[in-house]
């Protein structure tokens, strides 16, 4: 969108820069002197109407709008955001702080909280020597149709992930769902998994219910699949 970007003397000024994308607009504010060695920058990016549309035609659309602060230096900066997302007559809000640095984010605080309930998490994120990242979260009653509007809920239960690049690109990581329980989609929900990769083959096993389907499935996959389900029974609607 129409944007003024002035550069002076080593610094970048965005007076604002607008974008367009197909949930709405954003504008980005701020300043960042680029000359030094440990570049500073103050910089705001904020929206006062994302809109996500689901597919369903039952669902609900969710008004997003909020803003990210980015502040400080490349080898010493902070990041905090907040917003708002309104669904009907209720909202929901998310928070987040983190601090980083020239190798890594640490993100200190990530709080979605919905009228049934909450999200609350940390995690980190490293893009030198190597890009790993790290969430751990427990859910309380969250409803994720806040942020996916096809899948209004309320979920609880704890996920923790993890995954690391190698330097010649492969990824190893794990992944642990646990104690989930609850309702999506107007459908009871429970169950728990855990899987790992170590760049080339995976294994995992996973116990699901969702509404009348009970899925119980583990083994190794990747180039080389040697797995075991049963479904008693699997209700694809």
């Amino acid at each position: 969108e129409p944007s003024v970007l002035v550069l002076e003397s080593g610094v970048l000024r965005l007076q604002p820069l607008r974008l367009a994308l197909d949930a709405g607009g954003i504008e980005v504010v701020g300043t960042a002197a680029l000359e030094s060695r440990d570049p500073v920058f103050d910089v705001r990016i904020a929206s006062k109407g994302l809109r996500l549309v689901p597919e369903s035609a039952s669902a609900k659309p969710v008004q997003a709008s909020g803003q990210v602060d980015w502040q400080g230096r490349w080898k010493d900066w902070r990041l905090s955001g907040a917003a708002t997302l309104l669904r009907g007559n209720e909202q929901a809000t998310l928070t987040f702080a983190g601090r980083g640095d020239d190798r890594h984010l640490a993100l200190e605080k990530l709080l979605a909280a919905t009228p049934t309930g909450k999200l609350e998490g940390t995690g980190e994120l490293q893009w030198q020597p190597n890009l790993t990242l790290s969430l751990e979260s427990r859910l309380d009653a969250f409803d994720p149709g806040y942020f996916l509007p096809d899948y209004p809920g309320a979920l609880s239960g704890a996920l923790t992930l993890a995954a690391s690049q190698a330097p010649n690109g492969d990824w190893r990581g794990s992944g642990n769902l646990k104690d989930l329980r609850g309702r999506l989609r107007g459908r009871a929900v429970a169950g728990e998994a855990n899987a790992q990769w170590d760049g080339h083959q995976g294994e995992g096993d996973l116990r699901l219910q969702l509404g009348a389907s009970r899925i119980e499935a583990g083994g190794r996959f990747g180039s080389r699949l040697d797995l075991q389900a049963t479904f008693s029974p699997l209700d694809l609607a």
